[in-house]
């Protein structure tokens, strides 16, 4: 072998190697990009389960926020009262009045949120056929001419009791209807008690057990046959306690 032809054989093993070092690096390269990759691809993967987990106690926890709202469906607890106050077997009462806040709270006296010819613990505490209230009985007053109380119970109570009378200074040709409805935006309201043609004769009443669980907001809203006659009526409200 002369030494021109060592030249060309040099040459041709250090271009081969050169190349075999240059598919190598890329090699090599290839294999950390894909590494690379999938360590990626497992914490997005990981991230996703957790989302996807994450996403199904929400779903759950809406589904039984939905269930319990529909189990507060008016046509389920919406009561309505005939003139006698018996139409869902309410405890009679007895002429004296208890302010028993043993249950639950008594939260008339709160400050509402809004309110409307709506008067707490002001004037005195006598209905129509005088029932003897005890002294420390907390009451409000609610005009049958448009009159109305909005109270922010803020999704922590699950009932609502207490006691409506015609109030001492209805006249005898005006008669009141009184609604309570609940809300959870304080927008759109449920109805959940009416009690129409109130007048001086209707003997004090209870409203029964009301259903307010999952609602932030309750109203009392009150109307009355005449104009300027039932401006001067109104009803008595005692011993609301929420529980």
């Amino acid at each position: 072998m002369n030494d021109g032809h060592a030249t060309i054989i040099a040459a041709v093993i250090t271009g081969s190697l050169g190349l075999v070092a240059t598919i190598s690096a890329a090699i090599i390269s290839s294999n950390v990009t894909a590494s690379s990759w999938q360590v990626d691809y497992d914490a997005l993967s990981a991230q996703y389960t957790s989302l996807q987990t994450n996403y199904n106690d929400l779903q759950k926890q809406y589904d039984d926020l939905l269930a319990s709202i529909d189990d507060s469906e008016p046509g389920d607890d919406t009561q309505t009262q005939d003139n006698d106050g018996n139409a869902h077997g309410e405890e009679e009462t007895s002429d004296t009045a208890t302010n028993s806040s043993s249950n639950g709270i008594l939260f008339i006296s709160f400050k509402p949120v809004t309110n409307q010819s709506y008067y707490i613990n002001e004037g005195e505490l006598e209905d129509s056929l005088e029932y003897n209230y005890s002294n420390d009985t907390t009451f409000a007053r609610i005009s049958s001419y448009n009159g109305s109380a909005e109270y922010y119970i803020n999704n922590q109570f699950s009932t609502l009791t207490g006691y409506i009378a015609a109030y001492t200074t209805m006249f005898d040709e005006c008669s009141a209807t009184i609604t309570i409805s609940v809300s959870t935006d304080g927008e759109n309201y449920r109805n959940i008690f009416t009690r129409e043609n109130i007048t001086r004769t209707t003997e004090r009443f209870s409203t029964g057990e009301l259903n307010v669980s999952g609602y932030k907001f309750l109203k009392f809203e009150s109307s009355g046959s005449g104009y300027w006659e039932a401006a001067y009526n109104y009803l008595l409200l005692t011993d609301f306690t929420l529980s």
